[in-house]
């Protein structure tokens, strides 16, 4: 699995191999929440945060083969903040979590799929 830069912008993800698919965790902007939410950020950080210095996000895992979206939204964690440290490192470890929770979906959407092109008469084979 490759890993978020230190400094991450919304549109960057990271992918990992899985059974000769892609799973792809991809950060969006959270754009409901704000620090007034939560009570652990100081007066500078929200501050910071009004400057758009750093911003909330969410990790979508979506099931790719190639540039070919099989199924999007497989599994997502939202409200995360991005960029308030000097690094992004605990995304890497959001994104590691969200794709072993989306494993079992998606092979429920592979086995969905084999099933309907087998229905229409393509050959498949695993």
């Amino acid at each position: 699995m490759n890993k978020f830069d230190n400094y991450v912008c919304v549109g960057d993800y990271v992918e990992k191999d899985w059974n000769g698919l892609t799973l792809r965790a991809e950060l969006f902007h959270d754009e409901f929440i704000t620090p007034d939410f939560f009570d652990c950020y100081t007066k500078e950080q929200i501050e910071s945060w009004k400057r758009g210095e750093w911003f909330f996000g969410g990790l979508v895992v979506s099931l790719l083969s190639g540039d070919i979206v099989i199924e999007k939204n497989l599994a997502s964690l939202w409200g995360l903040d991005c960029n308030i440290v000097d690094e992004n490192s605990y995304l890497d470890e959001v994104a590691e979590e969200l794709f072993a929770e989306a494993e079992d979906d998606a092979r429920r959407v592979v086995a969905e799929l084999f099933h309907k092109l087998s229905k229409v008469g393509c050959q498949v084979t695993a």
